[in-house]
């Protein structure tokens, strides 16, 4: 059922980590397992293409954001915190999912977005509306700012002066990618090996996705050599070095 907490056990070919390593706990957010779909593109149709609709995941979380929050909100909810700060760009996707997420779990989100102009109101446009029809608390940045304190600079200033206002926050890194959030996409390749023995395939010989901050990436790859995948790994890059493709 969406929004419950559900036991998390882990893949067979992950039982290497330790009992006291891993989530025990995640929460129902998107409508998982996202369908596998044969994809024909212009001028490849010689080739056997497919693509894993992970936007298919949820409306207003979306994509790669949905399995990494499933993992890190159970944590938050598991060791009682009250609120939610995570950092990223004006229009982030991740600040967006995880301020929506967390309201809808009864935690008050706080958002830190970097901007060229921070002393300019950012408006009501894109994910800011969402951000806003949340009731999330923005705090806007420089870049300037955000280069020479740092994301964890900036996510800890917070957390010391919520903490003195009494609250108890719980610190979400760049895109949730961070130990938590990677087992999103650990769990994902446990549905991929699944899904490609229904479509009476062998392991695909590339798998190739977008990468930001880093915690899809890290998930897939690893996820993808604990299980004996034999695929490649393409990482795309779409954050500060557009087009580059890392294996």
């Amino acid at each position: 059922m969406l929004f419950s907490k559900v036991p998390y056990s882990l893949p067979i070919w992950a039982s290497l980590f330790s009992q006291d390593s891993h989530p025990t706990n995640r929460i129902v957010l998107g409508s998982l397992p996202t369908p596998i779909h044969e994809w024909k593109p212009p001028g490849y149709e010689a080739y056997n293409c497919y693509v894993k609709r992970d936007d298919l995941s949820s409306f207003e979380l979306s994509g790669n954001k949905v399995r990494k929050l499933e993992f890190l909100m159970a944590k938050a909810i598991d060791e009682g915190y009250d609120s939610i700060i995570t950092i990223g760009g004006i229009q982030s996707n991740h600040a967006r999912a995880t301020a929506c997420c967390a309201r809808q779990l009864g935690l008050d989100p706080y958002l830190i977005l970097r901007t060229p102009n921070p002393d300019d109101d950012p408006g009501y446009e894109g994910n800011l509306l969402l951000n806003r029809m949340v009731g999330a608390k923005i705090f806007t940045v420089s870049t300037g700012t955000y280069a020479r304190i740092g994301s964890q600079g900036l996510l800890k200033q917070l957390e010391a002066s919520l903490i003195a206002e009494g609250k108890k926050p719980f610190l979400i890194a760049v895109g949730g990618s961070d130990d938590v959030g990677a087992w999103g996409y650990l769990n994902a390749i446990e549905e991929i090996i699944h899904q490609t023995k229904t479509l009476k395939i062998n392991d695909f010989d590339h798998i190739i996705f977008a990468c930001g901050s880093g915690g899809t990436a890290n998930g897939i790859a690893l996820g993808a050599k604990l299980s004996g995948m034999s695929s490649k790994i393409h990482a795309v890059c779409v954050c500060d070095t557009p087009g580059r493709i890392l294996n």
